[in-house]
């Protein structure tokens, strides 16, 4: 199971696009970047009032009374008092924060190298058009003209930025604007999670605005055959049933336990294979879909020709709704079946386990034509697989074992129940050691 060549491939195929939030402004400039709670402390500082702080924020730890917005929206007030600009305060905060070289570097390298991408944040900061991507971008905020001169790279600041502090939404009167007011922003952002692959980095998983820009795009997707395409990069681990709730609600796979370093470095490796498969496989896929062309047999041997099968069908818009298109996996898993009976074929069992797995984890499989194939093939590698007895693949036992969890929740309960409705599973130990665990 390869998510990483998912996200290559998308990348080779100019259809990544980057959803940046504070943790990733953090992590280029080795943590200078404030926070959202740190940068309204250190604007309080500006005023004369000094007791603000002190109404706002309990004085132990500093941590905010109300919500953060609420905070923005009383801070705002106290600097009219006083005859201040607020705004101008938050983007002179914000600019007076360079990348550090060092810590820059996996991301800089990334972006400059590829830069084609399209990158929405919420943060404010111009850190990446100005220093990794150096002016060569197009950029789009609330108070600028549409630019209508071609360049690679296109940056959405969705709450505005410091090069117009006016348009920022900082307070709470700005985000209830925002939200009940859809402009070409909102509609924009909206067709390029549609229309790309997208790999959110630097948000927390409880962030509120990310959780309503997700939700919008859950609701749009009705069609459960269609595969995941919101993938979001965690460095904590996350306890299964956060995960799984993320998935269910917001429709994104969470990655956890990696840094957004790790995350490029990954995606990275795989690039030149993703790129290779572009010219190999998508250009006579919708010919093998259609009946009109065919894969020479050799190519069902290799590890990665199931992803590369997968991700050039996103590309070209194939879910599991399309009879062509399921009948080629369902194909492909029977020709898995066939290597895996050769002499000492063990490793075609791993192969065969991970490629169930990996559709597991990227198709909602009950109710699609997949379903029935799906699930014997899922019983033929779990029958055929074992901890400990001679003459069954222990490593695809470790495969499942380990993996298991990568599985969509739904995917897991229609294995497990396949299993216990059929009465099977008492005969098969390693089988509850996996679906049971």
């Amino acid at each position: 199971m390869d998510l990483y060549y998912d996200l290559a491939y998308s990348l080779a195929n100019e259809s990544l696009c980057l959803f940046l939030g504070t943790g990733f402004s953090k992590n280029i400039t080795a943590g200078k970047v404030p926070s959202w709670a740190e940068l309204l402390l250190m604007c309080s500082d500006s005023l004369t009032d000094r007791s603000i702080a002190d109404n706002l924020f309990s004085a132990k730890g500093k941590k905010n009374v109300f919500p953060l917005e609420d905070c923005a929206q009383m801070l705002e007030l106290a600097f009219k008092k006083e005859g201040k600009d607020f705004r101008a305060t938050v983007s002179n905060i914000i600019n007076s924060t360079h990348i550090d070289a060092t810590a820059s570097k996996a991301a800089s390298d990334f972006i400059s190298k590829h830069n084609n991408l399209k990158i929405i944040t919420t943060n404010f900061d111009v850190l990446v058009e100005r220093e990794i991507l150096k002016d060569v971008a197009n950029v789009f905020y609330t108070g600028k003209p549409i630019p209508k001169r071609f360049k690679d790279a296109n940056i959405y600041h969705i709450h505005g930025c410091v090069d117009f502090p006016e348009g920022m939404i900082l307070t709470s009167s700005d985000y209830f604007r925002f939200i009940n007011s859809p402009n070409y922003f909102s509609k924009k952002i909206t067709t390029l999670i549609h229309e790309n692959t997208v790999l959110i980095m630097g948000y927390s998983l409880s962030d509120p605005n990310l959780k309503i820009i997700l939700n919008s795009y859950k609701l749009d997707m009705a069609n459960a055959a269609s595969p995941v395409n919101i993938f979001f990069v965690a460095r904590d681990k996350y306890q299964q049933h956060i995960k799984d709730y993320f998935e269910i609600v917001y429709g994104i796979t969470v990655i956890d336990g990696v840094q957004i370093d790790e995350a490029f470095n990954e995606i990275e490796k795989r690039f030149t294979d993703a790129k290779n498969t572009i010219d190999s496989v998508e250009s006579i896929l919708e010919g093998v879909i259609n009946g009109t062309a065919a894969f020479d047999e050799t190519y069902f041997l290799y590890y990665a020709s199931l992803c590369s099968v997968i991700a050039a069908s996103k590309s070209k818009g194939y879910t599991l709704d399309n009879p062509n298109f399921s009948n080629l996996i369902v194909k492909m898993l029977r020709h898995r079946i066939s290597l895996s009976q050769r002499k000492n074929a063990w490793n075609d069992y791993v192969v065969l386990a991970d490629w169930l797995i990996y559709l597991g984890s990227v198709y909602s499989i009950p109710g699609t034509r997949l379903e029935k194939d799906y699930l014997e093939t899922v019983q033929y590698s779990m029958k055929n697989m074992s901890e400990k007895y001679f003459g069954s693949s222990w490593q695809a036992f470790v495969t499942w074992k380990e993996t298991w969890y990568s599985l969509k929740l739904e995917n897991r309960e229609l294995i497990k129940n396949m299993w216990l409705n059929n009465h099977l599973i008492d005969a098969y130990e390693d089988v509850r050691k996996v679906v049971l665990s």
